[in-house]
């Protein structure tokens, strides 16, 4: 049995997909020049389960000098994205602070992406 995709469905998912690739983008630049505005405008609400890395992010990238400021090159990768629907997840690769792959997960919002977990695998991440 073949499936095929409608034109307005193989639109959506390719807007979609630009839409998490751009907050992805966001998140690791606003880190590594750092943009705590940018930073902040990847990262959907804080919730009651608030994940302490989105704290100190917000806090460290502010206040302490950015890494390309102290010549470190911008070494991160998103090395893939999977969308179901609304919610979206990533494999990047450092996380900011980390030397480890991380996972990034995203919900859709009133029609905006928005970065709304982030969990270190291996090596942990934090300023």
């Amino acid at each position: 049995m073949t499936t095929t995709t409608s034109p307005s469905d193989e639109r959506r998912r390719r807007e979609d997909t630009g839409a998490v690739l751009e907050v992805l983008i966001g998140f690791l630049e606003g880190h590594h020049y750092g943009d705590g505005a940018r930073l902040s405008a990847t990262l959907g609400p804080a919730g009651q389960d608030e994940d302490p890395r989105r704290g100190r992010l917000l806090r460290h990238v502010p206040a302490e000098p950015a890494p390309a400021d102290q010549g470190e090159p911008f070494r991160h990768r998103i090395l893939d994205v999977a969308i179901d629907g609304a919610a979206a997840a990533a494999t990047l690769r450092p996380l900011p602070y980390g030397d480890g792959d991380g996972a990034v997960t995203l919900r859709k919002s009133d029609g905006a992406w928005r970065i709304d977990g982030i969990k270190a695998s291996g090596t942990a991440c934090g300023p």
